[in-house]
């Protein structure tokens, strides 16, 4: 029916997780090479795709040790995610290659320190952080000897007091991009360590894209709290699909909120155009307040874990990701769309979403 997916603006997921800092952490470790690498790439550009100009990023590659990718001019902070800085991303996530072991010790301690540093120089949002740590392997030293059960331990008590010491949410996503069980250990008890971590099992490598950029399904999931009701984001200005004139847009989470807790529907958008008769100065002028309207509220992520178990089994993993948190009948809640019996599947796989009537 057509191509454009609304879920893969800015606006939309601006609309439904807030300004956020998100950290990629990205497995790229010998195993990753081939197909499995082009489409964790193919990923991590659609997530930074995404993201608004209130948002701030920033990716480490890791194998044998770990580093931060993108811009040499970004010093060891996260970056504003405006047009430019996700061109430049993009093009240094291209560049990654394939080699070496799986220093998760190494991963996690760069994440932490450019958090940290980006903090204490006031260049991170004070808001909600999410993390999406993705791998395929299991946890291993810097010459790829896998890491003992006392190791293992001692990694997880040292991501829990890093974490402790952020004053503000994290969100942890952690992937096994892998169909060995062996594989799933570390990520998973990372997760479950964590007040607000959802382990996701990917075992189709052709799932990585869709798995990772799911991510702001939480966010919104949290967002439908009253305290969030008067919440809009903005974005950029960019130019329309549908035309070559430069615009913003604003949005808005839509719940219905006859339902306890409230159910994310979708993201309703008004798009602002005309922006393109401004010369230059306006326009960055224009930029920079959109950029402080968008980071102005921070919305309150309030979930309760059995809201987390719900969203936990809803995911790839199904029950296999559920961190025992206890949940009765009563307690369960719906976090996704279900699908009316007389629609057929494949209306909602090729056109619900997929559409050329929905432009912006």
């Amino acid at each position: 029916c057509g191509e454009y997916d609304c879920r893969l603006r800015p606006w939309y997921v601006a609309g439904s997780s807030g300004p956020k800092n998100v950290i990629m952490i990205l497995d790229t470790s010998g195993s990753m090479k081939g197909l499995r690498l082009t489409l964790m790439k193919d990923a991590a550009k659609r997530v930074v795709d995404t993201l608004a100009v209130g948002d701030n990023v920033a990716i480490i590659e890791f194998n044998d040790n770990a580093r931060l990718i993108g811009p040499d001019s970004n010093d060891g902070f996260v970056l504003d995610a405006t047009e430019s800085n996700k061109r430049h991303l993009k093009d240094a996530i291209s560049d990654l290659k394939a080699d070496g072991a799986t220093n998760f010790l190494a991963a996690f301690t760069k994440a932490f320190d450019v958090f940290d540093l980006s903090a204490q120089r006031e260049k991170s949002v004070r808001c909600n952080t999410a993390i999406l740590f993705l791998t395929d392997g299991e946890m291993t030293d810097s010459k790829g000897i896998i890491a003992t059960d006392s190791e293992i331990s001692s990694f997880l008590d040292f991501v829990s007091k890093r974490m402790q010491k952020i004053k503000t949410p994290i969100l942890l996503f952690t992937y096994s991009v892998s169909k060995e069980s062996n594989t799933y250990t570390v990520p998973k008890k990372l997760a479950c360590s964590t007040e607000l971590g959802v382990w996701n099992k990917v075992e189709k490598d052709a799932d990585i894209v869709e798995s990772l950029g799911d991510y702001y399904k939480l966010f919104a999931l949290g967002l439908g709290d009253n305290s969030n009701k008067d919440f809009a984001a903005w974005v950029e200005p960019y130019l329309f699909a549908t035309s070559d004139k430069l615009g913003t847009t604003i949005s808005v989470p839509v719940y219905d909120r006859t339902k306890v807790p409230h159910f994310f529907l979708g993201v309703a958008g008004i798009d602002i155009a005309r922006l393109s008769v401004f010369d230059k100065t306006a326009k960055d002028n224009i930029i920079e307040r959109i950029a402080l309207e968008s980071i102005a509220t921070c919305p309150v992520i309030n979930l309760t874990q059995c809201q987390l178990e719900v969203y936990r089994r809803e995911g790839s993993a199904g029950d296999d990701a559920l961190c025992g948190g206890n949940c009765s009948g009563t307690d369960s809640v719906q976090v996704e769309e279900e699908q009316c019996a007389e629609i057929p599947d494949y209306f909602y796989r090729i056109n619900l979403w997929n559409n050329t009537f929905n432009k912006d």
